[in-house]
Parts: C-alpha cells; structure tokens; sequence
C-alpha cells in the first residue's frame, strides 16, 4: 500500500500550462460522444441482424463496450508507464554548489514538475528570499536542459542555462551551468559546477 502512495504521490508531479489543458478537454469533448454512439450502434446492427433477444444484444453491448475499453485503456496504459519514467525524475532535491576543490556549498531548494504531453519542465529553486523560475526539457530520459530566471525580484541581474545529467539511481541531478550573479562586477556568464541531490537520499558528500 505504501508502495501505491508513493507512486500516485510521484504521478501528481506535473503541471497544466494552457496548451494542456485545452488538449484535456479537446480528447473529452471529441472523444466521449463518438463512443457512446459507436458502442449503440453496433448493439442495433448485431441486434437487427441475427434477430436476438434483449438478454443477448445486452450481452453483445457488454462485450463490445469491453473490447472498445480495451482499445483505448491499452494506449493510456502504455502512456502512463512513460509518464511513471518521468514522474521518477521530477521531486525535490538540495542545489549544491561545486567549488574547485571539490567541496560542496548548499544553494536551497528545487522542486520539479513534468508536463502531461511534453518533455517540459519546470521547477522553482528557492533560497531564504530569493525565487528562481526554472524552465526546461528532458531529453532522452535522463538529461535536462533548461535555464533560470530569477522572479522574486525580476528587475536584479541574476539568471543562467544549465545541462544536468540524472545519476543511474534518479537520486540526484549533476552537470554544469553558466550564470550572471548581481553580485558580480562584469555581465560576462561564468561558468559553475553544481549537484541537485533528492530530498530524503543519503548521499556522501565530498569535503
């Protein structure tokens, strides 16, 4: 059980943009109706055609109904498993720093969201007052590419892109980045190492 809560907790890491719900709604509307009407159908040329009772042709309904279920469940099954994959490699994690003599300097909270009919992605990383928006895109599975902004004060030079690559345990992300800092003296990007470890993982950590 607790096994199921954790997956269905993973499942709900996504977010709806516009273009996603109006595809939501688009599959409902176009979707439910022909169905219904197909599933109808089919019970009155069955029934028509061989002149069955009413015991029978509400047999055959039942059995169409299964068989059409069956068609459109299997795909969605099938989108669900890739959307586990990806649920897997969103959550929260601790952004580390990477200084050059290996050691790691904590520079807050992420927390990752995946879109339902994309490789988007999008995330926050928080530090005490300072917000930053995250966009990105997995690619292949297991790297994303994206960039910051900074909005919690959107007027302050503080933004970069980065390409992180996820570890073989989807417990942390690590990569590299290029950044301006508003605590800087040029508007020339730098180049940081950083490491985004899970939230809850035992990691060692280089001193």
């Amino acid at each position: 059980m607790k096994r199921w809560l954790i997956r269905l907790r993973a499942l709900l890491r996504l977010h709806l943009d516009i273009p996603s719900a109006i595809i939501l709604t688009a599959i409902v509307l176009i979707a439910a109706p022909p169905l219904i009407t197909l599933v109808s159908s089919f019970t009155g040329i069955l029934s028509g055609w061989i002149e069955i009772t009413e015991t029978i042709a509400g047999y055959w309904h039942n059995i169409l109904a299964n068989v059409i279920s069956a068609i459109i469940i299997i795909p969605i099954v099938y989108w669900l498993l890739r959307l586990t994959q990806r649920a897997d490699a969103m959550g929260s994690f601790a952004a580390y720093d990477i200084k050059e003599d290996g050691s790691r300097s904590g520079w807050g909270r992420i927390d990752l969201t995946y879109n339902l009919f994309s490789n988007r992605v999008r995330g926050v990383l928080t530090r005490r007052s300072v917000e930053l928006k995250i966009e990105a895109t997995i690619v292949q599975g297991q790297y994303l590419v994206g960039y910051y902004v900074e909005r919690s004060n959107a007027a302050r030079r503080r933004c970069g892109g980065f390409l992180m690559h996820l570890d073989g345990g989807a417990d942390s992300y690590s990569g590299q980045y290029v950044f301006v800092d508003p605590d800087g003296t040029n508007i020339t990007p730098t180049v940081g190492q950083a490491i985004w470890v899970r939230v809850g993982k035992q990691t060692k950590r280089k001193r």
